[in-house]
């Protein structure tokens, strides 16, 4: 079939006639009547020169062409702009490979993150450690992550365990807020617990997590036109095995005594003001960097 070659016909008994000459049928007689085609087209009106009109209309169509095009650059230059500082900030102000090792009582064994994992959230730096509390003997692993705005707000843990390992959730959302050692506003972190089975074994999974966009800590990764532009969104996540017996609920009080140290609070208490001082160390040299003569 050649759609393309078929052309729309008008059959003879079409209810219009020639446009010369239409024909008004009566009761008794048919009257022609000659349509003059210059009534259709006046002429202009007086002292106004033949094409004036056309002219008209062609100076308003460019002037209308004009206006889009100078739109259409002005917007094409703002992209630009967009474009470079989104560029500007991709690479991290300092390596997450020198977050310490020791952290307080609490020493540090480097692992490494699946290339696929990486790739996945947008991934520009990321470091994945066992910590473990020379003093107690608790381990946990904890996750830095840093990744363009939408693939990082894509990955929360959540989606992860659930969906990604077959985990499900025992526990949470809770808003902990969490101490600091340097004496600062406590961080809000999200804390979860998810579940699995593994053979007899009984799999409790510890989660605490939160996000750094814009130079601030918070739960709230925004929505999606909030961070499509954002290249440098953070992700401070850990994990803590817990045995059969030990409780996810923790004291609500961040400010606990003696009798009670939650042991993923207390490390991320020491984590977070290290990550803010190397953060803010390496953000002052990139402005000196950009305002220093060359």
């Amino acid at each position: 079939m050649h759609r393309g070659n078929r052309r729309s016909r008008v059959s003879d008994d079409a209810p219009f006639g020639n446009a010369h000459d239409e024909r008004v049928q009566t009761s008794h007689n048919v009257r022609e009547i000659n349509v003059d085609t210059a009534s259709q087209h006046p002429d202009p009106p007086s002292g106004e020169p033949p094409g004036l009109p056309t002219r008209r209309l062609w100076i308003g169509s460019a002037l209308a062409t004009a206006a889009l095009i100078g739109s259409g650059f002005a917007r094409r230059r703002q992209d630009q702009k967009i474009e470079a500082e989104f560029e500007a900030t991709r690479k991290p102000p300092f390596s997450l490979a020198s977050i310490p090792l020791e952290l307080g009582s609490w020493r540090g064994e480097n692992g490494e993150l699946p290339d696929e994992i990486a790739r996945a959230a947008g991934s520009t730096d990321n470091i994945i450690r066992k910590y473990t509390d020379s003093t107690t003997g608790v381990s946990l692993s904890a996750l830095v992550i840093v990744g363009t705005g939408p693939l990082m707000v894509g990955h929360p843990p959540e989606n992860c365990y659930i969906v990604g390992s077959g985990y499900t959730l025992a526990g949470g959302p809770q808003i902990r807020l969490v101490k600091r050692v340097d004496g600062k506003p406590p961080v809000p972190y999200v804390a979860y617990l998810f579940e699995r089975r593994s053979g007899a074994e009984r799999i409790r999974a510890e989660v605490y997590y939160t996000w750094r966009i814009k130079g601030k800590f918070t739960t709230d990764k925004g929505n999606y036109k909030q961070i499509e532009r954002i290249s440098d969104v953070y992700k401070i996540q850990t994990e803590r095995r817990l045995n059969a017996t030990e409780a996810f609920n923790p004291p609500a009080d961040t400010q606990v005594g003696a009798e009670y140290i939650h042991p993923t609070e207390l490390f991320l208490g020491r984590l977070t003001p290290a990550f803010e001082r190397l953060f803010d160390r390496g953000s002052k040299r990139l402005e000196s960097a950009e305002v220093s003569p060359r």
